[in-house]
């Protein structure tokens, strides 16, 4: 049921692992290509910190165990830093919902 929604692309900027090299230099970050649901709609979200941060908005991709807060995500070539996952339940399938900022 998500595949429906699924009508932006966008990319996941994985961060690299690890961040940096033996001569200290940091590694390069991979681009990931994805489809999922997005929606720019500003919400009160806690960081990993506690925070009360305000979400630019959010996400919604078929569930990507892989996704990490360091990850950021690449909409028309601006990287927006994650603030929150969420998993969000679809009737059979499992998705993630991830506000940035």
């Amino acid at each position: 049921m998500l595949d429906a929604y699924s009508v932006d692309s966008i990319h996941i900027v994985r961060a690299p692992i690890p961040a940096y090299d033996e001569w200290n230099k940091p590694n390069p970050s991979t681009l990931e290509p994805v489809s999922g649901y997005l929606e720019w709609k500003t919400k009160l979200v806690r960081n990993l910190a506690g925070e009360e941060v305000i979400s630019r908005g959010n996400f919604l991709l078929a569930y990507d165990g892989t996704i990490d807060h360091l990850d950021k995500l690449r909409i028309s070539g601006v990287d927006y830093p994650i603030f929150m996952l969420e998993p969000a339940k679809d009737f059979s399938n499992i998705g993630i919902r991830i506000f940035f900022q």
